[in-house]
């Protein structure tokens, strides 16, 4: 799900980048609501197979945000 959906990445030893579409118009989905399901996504993930995870996002470019 991760690769198809955020052409997830492998950029060495636990690190991984993924590209997260959203929608800048006021009525679309914002990049901190998609950011929100993608945490949510991967923590059940990690949940179903009885593991942890731990995450740091922030953007490549841009105004350089994270959460």
């Amino acid at each position: 799900m991760l690769e198809r959906d955020y052409a997830m990445v492998k950029n060495g030893n636990c690190d991984y980048k993924l590209t997260v579409a959203y929608d800048p118009d006021p009525d679309g989905i914002s990049l901190d609501e998609e950011i929100q399901s993608l945490l949510s996504e991967m923590f059940n993930i990690a949940e179903s197979y009885n593991c942890s995870m731990e995450a740091d996002i922030y953007e490549v470019g841009g105004q350089q945000r994270s959460w």
